[in-house]
């Protein structure tokens, strides 16, 4: 009795056994599939845009420029190649632009006040794709991301303090003149979160365009305007 007990505890091993090794062929032949997903939502946020001259940067000549606010918003494509990559593809319309500040005389003195200011929006349709990295658990992860984005202007407005005139004005964008089109590159992180409704993602972005803003031969020596920009964004996606 004793040696058909050990012989059925023996056989019913090799049983289990057989099961956990078929469990994780299963496994390895159906886990290169859960990576290949593909999640589609939208993004919303807010951030700050800015323009330089990079041989005014080097020379510290530039004009009092500051930065505007501006919305940012559209839908997202994402597709995951590996668990820990995914490619991201949007289509966004963002409000971009710069303000410039003037010198008034206080006390005598010369004194750069908000007071005294021009500024210039650009509402641009952005498309930027980006490579995502991750870190971390499958639920809960942190990403880096980077790469690039085409920008075409859609619309242009300014607003000026009504005693400035635009012989005091720096840069000024000009319809027929200056550019529409833009390219440059992008990155940033943030994190992400998948429950069950649905997959949260929230991250910032610093994109930096190559074209210049204005025609850069405006100037005595050709110089490009560069935007910058920093967006902060809340995104919800649905993944299939």
């Amino acid at each position: 009795m004793a040696t058909y007990r050990y012989k059925l505890i023996f056989f019913t091993l090799l049983l289990c056994l057989g099961g956990l090794q078929a469990q994780a062929q299963d496994s390895l032949q159906t886990e290169p599939k859960t990576w290949s997903k593909l999640s589609i939502g939208t993004r919303h946020g807010a951030g700050i845009s800015f323009i330089f001259e990079p041989n005014n940067v080097l020379t510290g000549s530039s004009p009092n420029l500051t930065t505007t606010l501006g919305y940012t918003g559209g839908l997202s494509v994402q597709y995951y190649a590996q668990p820990n990559f995914s490619l991201q593809f949007g289509v966004n319309y963002t409000e971009k632009g710069w303000e410039e500040n003037f010198v008034t005389t206080v006390n005598n003195e010369p004194r750069v006040t908000d007071s005294l200011f021009f500024r210039q929006q650009l509402n641009y349709i952005d498309v930027p794709i980006m490579a995502h990295g991750y870190v971390g658990q499958r639920n809960v992860r942190i990403y880096l991301e980077a790469g690039f984005f085409l920008s075409y202007l859609l619309s242009h407005s300014s607003e000026r303090e009504i005693s400035i005139t635009d012989e005091q004005i720096a840069y000024q964008y000009e319809e027929g003149r200056d550019n529409r089109f833009n390219i440059g590159i992008a990155a940033g992180g943030g994190f992400e979160i998948v429950t069950a409704v649905g997959m949260f993602q929230l991250g910032g972005r610093y994109s930096l365009g190559f074209s210049s803003v204005l025609d850069k031969n405006i100037t005595p020596v050709p110089n490009p305007l560069m935007m910058n920009s920093i967006m902060i964004t809340l995104g919800y996606y649905v993944r299939f």
